[in-house]
């Protein structure tokens, strides 16, 4: 006798780490169970539907990031990293995900990472940072299947918890900001040799900063960080105003706790403290911005 069998619904949760969830403007949400990666798409009409399980890592995945593109455009790159001490990118061919390339030199547990598009005139196509807890920020430069380790920044004895990257100028000078265990905000930029160097260190927080989260809003750069110690600060960085615009607008502007650092085109910035956001009453995990229009007019946090 044959009996039909037919799987009408399975299910998998969601790893227990920090960034194991992204939702993209692609309308796909990815996520980590265990070594694996879950990609699935929701529709309010049809509700969510199964695409593909991307399996590459031996151990378990600990966060999971789609590659934002300019404008709110729909990603079609993912970064994974896992505790197996590597980290996968993987393209979309339409609906369909394939491991476009593997980052390997970390010798312990990779536990979060970015990445962002580089210039057209640049000789790489993408830029991606993963944080590890041996105490090293590596960065990565990556054309077509081809990756090369750029840079490997290294912490001492701490690491750090979360990083964003942003342009900073329409020169597409670049700035990465790092959320670290020792309750700073740790800001670099590039110097002329494309590599990242120490610019300004904020401080104000009282516990391990958990999520960085940085939103580019007619030209100024705002920061969203979020702590152990239940707050959010909100921070801006701005060009400073030239020394001809007058001593007396300069003073007032920058009479708040607001510090400087200098681009590696000589442009300076001030970085002030916009706000302190309370009400949570316990750790604070993640905070993102949300934009829903190009020109971020509106967004939230």
């Amino acid at each position: 006798m044959t009996v039909e069998c037919e799987c009408i619904y399975h299910s998998c949760a969601c790893n227990k780490t920090q960034n194991a969830i992204d939702w993209g403007y692609n309308d796909i949400v990815c996520y980590s169970a265990c070594n694996v990666v879950h990609l699935y798409t929701y529709k309010k009409e049809s509700g969510a539907s199964h695409i593909q399980t991307l399996l590459k890592h031996t151990k378990i995945v600990t966060s999971v990031h789609w590659i934002k593109k300019a404008d709110n455009e729909s990603e079609n790159e993912l970064l994974v990293t896992s505790a197996d001490n590597t980290a996968s990118l993987w393209k979309s061919n339409g609906l369909t995900f394939s491991l476009s390339c593997m980052l390997v030199g970390h010798t312990d547990v990779i536990q979060n990472g970015t990445g962002m598009y580089l210039p057209e005139n640049s000789d790489h196509e993408l830029m991606l940072v993963t944080l590890s807890v041996d105490s090293s920020v590596k960065v990565w430069k990556i054309t077509g299947k081809e990756v090369l380790c750029s840079q490997t920044i290294s912490l001492g004895r701490g690491f750090s918890l979360d990083v964003k990257l942003a342009y900073l100028n329409e020169n597409n000078e670049i700035i990465m900001a790092l959320a670290n265990y020792d309750s700073h905000l740790h800001l670099y930029v590039q110097n002329g040799e494309s590599q990242f160097v120490p610019a300004v260190k904020l401080t104000g927080h009282e516990d391990w900063v958990q999520s960085v989260d940085i939103l580019k809003d007619n030209g100024v750069l705002m920061i969203a960080t979020a702590s152990q110690d239940r707050h959010i600060r909100i921070w801006k960085i701005a060009s400073r105003l030239p020394k001809d615009t007058g001593s007396a607008i300069n003073s007032l502007i920058l009479n708040v706790d607001t510090t400087t650092f200098k681009s590696s085109l000589g442009e300076t910035y001030s970085v002030s403290l916009e706000s302190v956001l309370k009400g949570h009453e316990n750790w604070i995990y993640s905070a993102r911005w949300k934009c829903f229009e190009s020109n971020c007019f509106n967004m939230i946090l």
